[in-house]
């Protein structure tokens, strides 16, 4: 499992995705460790630089642990658009319906982005039965 530091070092070097790909590479869902691994993102949402939390906002919700969307949901206000566009994302793909009263707030955001990742996944939560 990847050390906070490899995480942390990968998280503020997002824009060099080469340093990120093995440490990405190393969770896997089969092993039981999973959760551990995970959960070793969680601490970086509440980085002071965005880019850690985007990173970190981003592996969760590519990782699928439904578990960790309160964590992730608490991003929807920051004031990163670009960490808050990938918060909205992160619920979609974890498909967390729990949190599409909140996504449905980002409607009146005055960014654009943040308006239009809100009306995609809530369109794609709608639609799921």
């Amino acid at each position: 499992m990847p050390s906070s530091t490899e995480l942390r070092i990968c998280a503020t070097q997002l824009w060099r995705p080469h340093l990120c790909r093995p440490v990405l590479e190393e969770y896997d869902e089969a092993s039981p460790a999973w959760e551990a691994q995970a959960s070793s993102f969680v601490p970086l949402l509440q980085e002071p630089a965005p880019e850690a939390r985007l990173f970190a906002v981003m592996a969760l919700g590519e990782l699928g642990n439904k578990r960790h969307a309160p964590a992730i949901a608490a991003l929807l206000q920051d004031p990163d658009v670009t960490v808050c566009v990938n918060t909205i994302s992160a619920l979609g793909k974890l498909e967390a319906k729990e949190y599409a009263s909140e996504i449905a707030v980002q409607l009146k955001n005055p960014d654009t982005h943040t308006r239009r990742a809100a009306a995609n996944v809530l369109g794609s939560l709608v639609g799921r039965n």
